[in-house]
């Protein structure tokens, strides 16, 4: 079927599935993650600032993505930019200037 910008795609199939989803593997994984999210929790509360590992997590999926786009960058680079903000951030094409 050809793609036609300004047409609906009304073929797809009606919610919920036919399929049975709550089988006893997919509970088993529910159980394991609701555990591993209550143990994160916990840990997160000893942090001085949750925000730590979530800048973390941001940085390294930004870091991924730049990577797919053929941009490498370091940890390294990443964190400077953070603490001293994208004013001050030497790109790694650029030449430095001294």
């Amino acid at each position: 079927m050809p793609f036609k910008a300004h047409a609906p795609y009304n073929d797809l199939p009606k919610l919920p599935p036919k399929v049975i989803l709550e089988t006893s593997r997919v509970l088993k994984k529910v159980t394991a993650a609701r555990s591993s999210l209550g143990e994160l929790k916990g840990i997160g509360k000893l942090l001085p600032s949750q925000r730590l590992l979530l800048n973390t997590l941001i940085l390294e999926e930004a870091r991924n993505s730049s990577e797919i786009e053929n941009i490498i960058t370091s940890h390294d680079s990443l964190y400077r930019a953070l603490v001293l903000g994208s004013k001050n951030f030497l790109i790694s094409s650029q030449k430095p200037e001294f």
